[in-house]
């Protein structure tokens, strides 16, 4: 039987956590030992009751292992596709409040160019490649967010070059913030400037994870001049990852 029709089926009958977990665990074990592999990372950072905002939340991947560390998570993603599928993953979770939208610096409405692979779509055109189509979504900013729901312990930034948008959108100090860089497209002056963003809210310490792998690079947090040297001496290993800002007070789990 085709994947996609054993993954619609599963989903129709109520038994996809089942089916995923049985992927997992038999048939490509090695997804498995990356979530235990992540998990172990954020446990270095987030822990129980931890409120945790997931930006650019996809199919759900980063907010299962924040729910599984017992965060509570509210999800933004502005992709109808997406947020079924990351309903089917995780929609019996209490802890998780979905939000069908992008963040930036205003609230109103965003263009976002839809890429064939979801994970590629952005509110910047051709950011990977030709589209597939466009639609008009609604935008929401992190203070909106903040004043709704609270200051998050954690905030994970990945849409796809929109990153200062999305900073540009946050006017008080979150403990942790994540964003994605990538060297193309400009990468080094967006993260600058997501940088200049973030150490305008308080003073920052900054480390990074390369290319999907759960683990810090740099040995220890730098003050953000120390880290841009860091991040130029190592421009040709990494091409994309995460860059993680602590702001204010240095310290938390890890």
């Amino acid at each position: 039987m085709p994947y996609d029709l054993i993954k619609r089926s599963s989903k129709s009958l109520g038994l996809y956590p089942l089916a995923r977990w049985f992927d997992r665990h038999v048939i490509a074990r090695h997804k498995w030992r990356w979530y235990c592999e992540e998990r172990a990372f954020y446990a270095r950072l987030i822990g129980p009751g931890d409120l945790v905002f997931d930006v650019g939340a996809n199919n759900g991947v980063k907010s299962e292992v924040f729910l599984a560390l017992g965060a509570r998570v509210v999800a933004f993603e502005p992709q109808a596709d997406c947020l079924q599928e990351l309903h089917a993953r995780l929609g019996g979770n209490s802890r998780l409040i979905t939000i069908a939208a992008a963040v930036g610096r205003r609230l109103g409405v965003v263009t976002l160019h839809v890429n064939p692979a979801r994970t590629a779509s952005s509110c910047l055109k051709d950011w990977q490649g030709e589209a597939e189509g466009a639609i008009q979504v609604p935008m929401t900013t992190l203070d909106d967010a903040i004043a709704f729901h609270g200051v998050p312990a954690y905030c994970k930034v990945d849409v796809e070059g929109f990153e200062p948008e999305v900073l540009g959108g946050l006017s008080q100090r979150i403990p942790l913030v994540s964003f994605e860089f990538h060297r193309a497209k400009d990468g080094d002056a967006r993260t600058l400037e997501c940088l200049d963003l973030l150490a305008g809210l308080g003073e920052i310490r900054v480390n990074m994870t390369a290319a999907e792998t759960p683990g810090f690079v740099a040995p220890c947090w730098l003050g953000k001049e120390d880290f841009l040297a860091f991040f130029r001496d190592h421009r040709d290993e990494f091409w994309y990852g995460d860059v993680f800002v602590r702001i204010g007070v240095p310290g938390g789990r890890s």
